[in-house]
């Protein structure tokens, strides 16, 4: 795992990350692995692919069961110097268990759910786990705005909620996961 509790062990085996048909699969397995008792795979760009600022889409079909987290998200390249959540983390995605919710949100230092305080948006999907649908950001150093299939769900503009502090101004990578837990 990582954080947030969660119950896998990521690896990068073909079991638990693979394509087929043009198509990337990240794959949960209930087995024993070290310490956890789940696999399931994760691509992280960190020191390798990094942004500042851009449109994401990301199309995906979302699996919609309990103790599946899968997420798409941006973190930002400061995590080893100023931790999280000060550093700065941006969901373009998240998916909880078997709801038909999609979660966009920030994460920082004074707005994260440790302080019952986060910012973000949701958007109801019925048709989540049998179409595709294409997951987007676009972020710039005055706003970030979160959509799906173009439909924008919500906009966060730093003027109304940030008057220094604005973390989504660096270098950050991508993460595609899927947790369990």
């Amino acid at each position: 795992g990582w954080v947030n509790n969660e119950l896998q062990a990521y690896t990068n085996r073909k079991e638990n990350l693979f394509i087929n048909n043009n198509n990337l699969f990240i794959r949960g397995i209930k087995e024993k692995h070290d310490n956890a008792h789940y696999t399931s795979g994760r691509i992280n760009t960190s020191k390798k692919f990094n942004w500042k600022y851009g449109r994401f889409e990301i199309r995906a079909k979302i699996p919609k069961q309990k103790g599946l987290w899968p997420a798409i998200w941006l973190l930002s390249e400061n995590i080893e110097n100023d931790g999280w959540p000060k550093c700065g983390e941006i969901d373009i995605m998240e998916h909880i268990n078997n709801e038909d919710i999609i979660y966009g949100t920030i994460h920082s230092d004074k707005y994260n759910h440790m302080n019952k305080n986060q910012i973000g948006g949701q958007i109801i999907i019925d048709d989540i786990s049998s179409k595709f649908h294409t997951y987007g950001l676009e972020w710039n150093s005055k706003s970030i705005l979160w959509f799906v299939d173009n439909e924008v769900y919500f906009r966060l503009d730093k003027k109304d909620y940030f008057e220094k502090t604005w973390p989504f101004d660096d270098e950050y990578f991508l993460i595609i996961n899927q947790a369990i837990g």
